[in-house]
């Protein structure tokens, strides 16, 4: 396991939880041909992954799907260093090819961000087009770390990525 303290973990998880829901931007991480590259994307999570949409000609997909392994961080914007918080991840990269996980992942997208309505439901673009344009992605995290400046300096909190589940809507 990567270095980090562990800290009490039902803090931990609704931090995280909170930071998940209430951040929209992705950093992807990826390396391909010894060159790294970050992207942002705007996520939702779902089914255990932050999903998104991007272009399976895009750098940081082909890097992602092609090496196996990428990293991800949200974090929260602040002009001080003693607001600085986010959450760091390493995991894998999936295409997200079932037509019931897309719909549903297209409908939380929706929800969201709905300046994406027209977007997804193919907007002035034929939607064959489209879906030759964009596809769904998801990114599942196996090891992740919280930093809060606020809470402790210098040093990220190991959390439980399987935690990130309880975001999953409870049958009953």
């Amino acid at each position: 396991m990567a270095p980090g303290a562990h800290g009490d973990s039902e803090i931990l998880k609704s931090e995280t939880l909170g930071m998940i829901h209430d951040q929209r931007t992705l950093v992807l991480a990826t390396c391909g041909d010894q060159m790294p590259w970050a992207a942002p994307v705007y996520f939702v999570f779902h089914l255990g992954r932050f999903c998104f949409f991007s272009s399976p000609r895009a750098l940081h997909i082909r890097n992602g799907l092609n090496q196996g392994v990428c990293a991800g961080s949200i974090f929260s914007d602040s002009d001080r260093w003693e607001l600085i918080r986010g959450l760091q991840m390493t995991g894998r990269l999936e295409e997200i090819r079932s037509p019931a996980a897309m719909a549903a992942m297209a409908a939380r997208f929706v929800l969201k961000f709905p300046f994406s309505k027209n977007f997804l439901r193919g907007g002035d673009v034929p939607v064959p087009d489209l879906a030759r344009r964009v596809r769904g992605y998801g990114f599942t995290p196996n090891e992740a770390f919280i930093v809060n400046n606020r809470q402790v300096f210098g040093q990220r909190l190991a959390v439980d990525p399987v935690s990130f589940n309880i975001l999953e809507p409870q049958n009953g």
